[in-house]
């Protein structure tokens, strides 16, 4: 048992002898898959149905995209105290205790009548979110003996990257064929299966002599990436040089810089600097970075491509996306046995390069594309990311003991959350400014309400083409239809061509410091 409680379903397998534990290492394996892909999983099927939300609960578009970020703010800014807290008093007691939460969230959202009750529900959800997630990779560090814990990290990073993959799809149909509140009922089963299989297959771990937690530091990063984070969900809604957008980074900077003297002062720091100096982790810390930032701004993006200019329903462009996830969860494998071949740091290069090529591809679509087309784009860099992914998940992760694999974990998923909030703000961002720039000469002359709703979004642009039809004014509608489709895909094209930059800059930075032999 541990010092948090005598739960017993929550902490059978704490004496589990070492025979029975290595037998059910693979099972254990396919547990944890399953526990982390559920909160990718939510995170993207929430994402497709914030229309539904939004009408479910009479919420203005600011609201609605509150319901997404809340369940992010959360589940970033208490990463790393969970990944500490479940080093300290038992990984299989805060992965279980975390799963129960995000039951709770989950049932919670179905009974919610509010927007302001919904949003307390996200919130809840992220906090088991993050409750959890460090822990499915920190058990499997500990369960797995060296030579077979990379490819174990290999396929938790598939099937990690497969959740959010699928999100798209499995929220496609769950609308299609039920209420919104479907989007919720399906985490239960998933996480009854967890708990259940869990309790007699995953043992359960924690370090043996933790200090207490750093409290100090603790409150300072989780100031620190919320105000980070918060400030790029702002940048579409006040821009750069806003004053919100500009107040949210600088507590971001002013606490960040206090947590790192911070920890470089006291004897137990949450977060050791001197990861920092290892160059392998740095490069993993980068490598996942630049690939989240690349794959979270891609799926935001092609997500209105597939839905809006190409009129596809939410299932069809999950179906669309299915490739992409598919190829990252394969590739991930491969990539790890390259990597044992070839090298980590150099697998991270071919596949954030191969990832760049893929996006490439993309800034050539046109409004006619065919399905087969998207569908390999996306795959090539699903090919890359997947190639990339399980080496940089494993530079991180070998910088950490078995003692310290929760914070290694909360670390890597840390990034991912990050990262993948600054893709969205900075690509969003791009393609919606060259939108903007590309259609204010067409609404010169046009009543200022027109004009704002044609350049502000291409939902807007629709939604007004759609009036015009209503009006009988078909060759009106058809007109905006084609200028917005031509406008969006060119913001498209400038999106990529930042992406691609950043990548090829980062491959750049990371070879610099590769062995040549």
């Amino acid at each position: 048992m541990t010092t948090l409680g005598n739960i017993y379903l929550i902490n059978k397998g704490t004496h589990m002898d070492k025979a029975k534990i290595q037998s059910r290492r693979w099972i254990t394996l396919l547990v944890m898959g399953v526990a982390v892909m559920i909160t990718g999983l939510q995170n993207t099927m929430t994402n497709v149905g914030l229309p539904s939300l939004q009408a479910e609960f009479g919420a203005d578009a600011a609201t609605s995209q509150w319901f997404l970020n809340s369940y992010i703010l959360t589940f970033a800014g208490l990463l790393l105290l969970m990944g500490a807290l479940g080093d300290k008093y038992g990984r299989k007691l805060f992965l279980n205790l975390g799963l129960l939460v995000f039951a709770a969230g989950s049932l919670w959202a179905v009974a919610a009548t509010t927007s302001n009750e919904f949003l307390a529900t996200q919130m809840l959800m992220g906090v088991g979110a993050a409750m959890l997630t460090p822990q499915t990779l920190s058990i499997l560090v500990n369960v797995f003996k060296k030579k077979e814990r990379a490819l174990a990290i290999a396929i938790w990073t598939g099937l990690a990257a497969m959740g959010a993959g699928l999100g798209p799809l499995v929220g496609g149909i769950l609308l299609e064929n039920y209420s919104v509140s479907s989007l919720f009922y399906v985490n239960i089963p998933l996480i009854v299966f967890v708990l259940v299989v869990g309790w007699f297959v995953v043992p359960e771990s924690k370090k043996a002599k933790a200090p207490k937690v750093d409290i100090i530091g603790t409150l300072l990063s989780m100031i620190a990436v919320v105000a980070l984070v918060v400030g790029f969900i702002w940048v579409p809604e006040h821009g750069w040089t806003g004053l919100y957008t500009i107040g949210a980074f600088a507590v971001a900077i002013v606490t960040g810089l206090m947590f790192v003297k911070y920890e470089t002062m006291i004897k137990n720091p949450i977060l050791d600097m001197k990861y920092f100096k290892d160059r392998k982790f740095v490069d993993g810390v980068i490598g996942i970075g630049v690939l989240f930032f690349n794959l979270m701004g891609l799926l935001f993006l092609v997500t209105q491509f597939l839905q809006i200019v190409q009129q596809k329903s939410a299932m069809d462009a999950g179906l669309l996306l299915l490739p992409m996830a598919v190829t990252i969860a394969f590739a991930s494998v491969v990539g790890q046995k390259l990597a044992e071949r070839f090298g980590g740091t150099k697998m991270i290069i071919y596949g954030v390069s191969v990832a760049a090529a893929g996006m490439l591809l993309v800034s050539l679509w046109q409004v006619a594309s065919p399905d087969w087309v998207v569908a390999v784009t996306l795959s090539v860099v699903g090919l890359g990311v997947g190639v990339a992914m399980a080496p940089a998940t494993n530079s991180i992760m070998q910088a950490f003991n078995e003692d310290n694999a929760g914070m290694g974990s909360a670390i890597n998923t840390l990034v991912r959350q990050v990262f993948g909030a600054i893709g969205i703000a900075v690509l969003g961002s791009a393609l919606n400014s060259r939108y903007a720039d590309i259609l204010e000469p067409y609404v010169v002359g046009a009543p200022e309400e027109i004009g704002r709703q044609i350049t502000g979004s291409i939902q807007g642009a629709y939604q007004l083409a759609g009036d015009f039809v209503a009006q009988g004014q078909q060759a009106i509608a058809n007109s905006v239809i084609s200028t917005v489709n031509s406008a969006f895909l060119t913001g498209l094209a400038s999106a990529m061509a930042i992406a691609v930059i950043v990548t090829l800059l980062v491959a750049v930075n990371i070879s610099r410091h590769t062995p040549k032999n």
